[in-house]
């Protein structure tokens, strides 16, 4: 299940950075309202090419977008 890999990757960058959990995802929120307020329009386009089930992604939905991402480019070649 991806949301298993994404948690699993999140808890490996908190002990990587020696931080707890709930510090890497508020750093991946601040990114993501960070990202989503840009006025590129090619940056808002893939912004909201993103699945999310309300107005801006959560962490994980961004995760699990990026990973499936990975995954269909790693079939590609």
């Amino acid at each position: 299940m991806q949301e298993q890999r994404a948690l699993a990757a999140l808890r490996r960058v908190a002990v990587e950075n020696g931080v707890p959990v709930e510090t890497v995802l508020a750093e991946i929120e601040n990114m993501i309202h960070e990202c989503i307020q840009s006025e590129d329009p090619n940056i808002r386009r893939q912004w909201s090419a993103i699945p999310c089930a309300g107005a801006v992604p959560t962490p994980l939905e961004l995760m699990d977008h990026l990973m499936k991402r990975v995954n269909e480019r790693m079939m590609d070649r």
